[in-house]
C-alpha cells in the first residue's frame, strides 16, 4: 500500500518521494499492511508513520497492480493511493519519522523517473496522467 501526493504551487505540482536509508531509489511513502488490516487502512498508517501528519487519503485506490516476485519477495497485489494536493500546512511540519526514510523531496513529475524503478515510474505515470483509478500488472496496463 503507498500513498502519492502532491504539493501545489502556483506554477506547478510535484510529486512527494522519500528517499530511502536502504536502497539507492526513491518510493512513495507507504509500505505494507500489517495482518487484518485492510490497504487503505495500511496507506494512512504508514503515511501518518513515515511523514510525521495524518493524510486525507481517500478510500479508492488510484492504481492496483500487480507486481511479479523480486528482490526475494513473491509476488504481490499493490493498493496505491492519491492523496492528492497536500495543503501547505501539512508541507510545512513533514518530516522523515521513520528509520527508513533519510528525507523527503518534493519533485517535478517529469523528474520522478530519474529517481525510482522503471516499475514505480509506469505507476507513478499511469496515476498522474488523467487519475482515473486502473488496474495494471508490472505497472503496465492490462
Amino acid at each position: 500500500t503507498q500513498g502519492v501526493s502532491s504539493a501545489a504551487s502556483d506554477v506547478y505540482k510535484r510529486q512527494l518521494m522519500c528517499e530511502t536509508t536502504y536502497k539507492p531509489d526513491w518510493e512513495l511513502p507507504g509500505g505494507v499492511v500489517e495482518p487484518i488490516e485492510s490497504p487503505h487502512a495500511g496507506a494512512v498508517r504508514e503515511c501518518r508513520e513515515e511523514l510525521g501528519v495524518p493524510l486525507d487519503i481517500p478510500g479508492t485506490p488510484s492504481l492496483i497492480d500487480w507486481m511479479p516476485p523480486a528482490l526475494g519477495w513473491s509476488d504481490a497485489i499493490e493498493f496505491i493511493y492519491d492523496a492528492g494536493v497536500v495543503e501547505p500546512t501539512l508541507v510545512k511540519v513533514m518530516h522523515p519519522a521513520d528509520s527508513e526514510i533519510s528525507r523527503l523531496h518534493w519533485v517535478e513529475p517529469q523528474l520522478v523517473p530519474d529517481h525510482v524503478t522503471a516499475l514505480s515510474a509506469r505507476r507513478i505515470e499511469a496515476i498522474l496522467s488523467d487519475r482515473m483509478p486502473r488496474a495494471t500488472e508490472n505497472g503496465f496496463p492490462v
